[in-house]
């Protein structure tokens, strides 16, 4: 039996119509996704940076004869020039010995990461990132 051209062709382009239409179906889904892991991502490093900066604030907070001045000084070095400038820092100071010492750093979403995610209805405006560190004083 030998089979006709016509049916092998037929076969091949109902197929190829269907790869693209998987295509279709999945590409927006992986965009998505890719953009969602690349915005989660840079949060996810800024918050590890505004923590640690938080500390630093801290720290220096728990040291006799800090001052404010001194802990947002410390913690905007910490932070550098990019999440810096967009940082606001809190801080309560300890009067004695063993006292709590507490600095509250918060840096908006919007600094850090562009709003990638906003046309599938989640936004990062008006949102922050928050570090929040306690020790006690020496």
């Amino acid at each position: 039996m030998k089979r006709g051209p016509s049916n092998s062709t037929t076969v091949r382009r109902k197929r190829r119509g269907m790869i693209s239409l998987e295509m279709a179906f999945c590409l927006p889904i992986l965009c998505v996704v890719l953009l969602a892991m690349l915005q989660f991502s840079l949060l996810f490093v800024a918050r590890g940076q505004i923590i640690d900066a938080s500390r630093v604030g801290a720290r220096t907070a728990t040291l006799p004869g800090a001052n404010q001045d001194d802990v947002q000084r410390d913690v905007l070095q910490a932070l550098g020039g990019r999440l810096g400038q967009y940082a606001q820092v809190q801080t309560e100071l300890g009067v004695q010995t063993g006292d709590l010492c507490r600095v509250t750093v918060k840096v908006p979403m919007v600094a850090v990461s562009p709003d990638l995610l906003w046309p599938v209805g989640f936004s990062i405006q008006n949102q922050y990132l928050y570090g929040d560190s306690a020790m006690s004083k020496e």
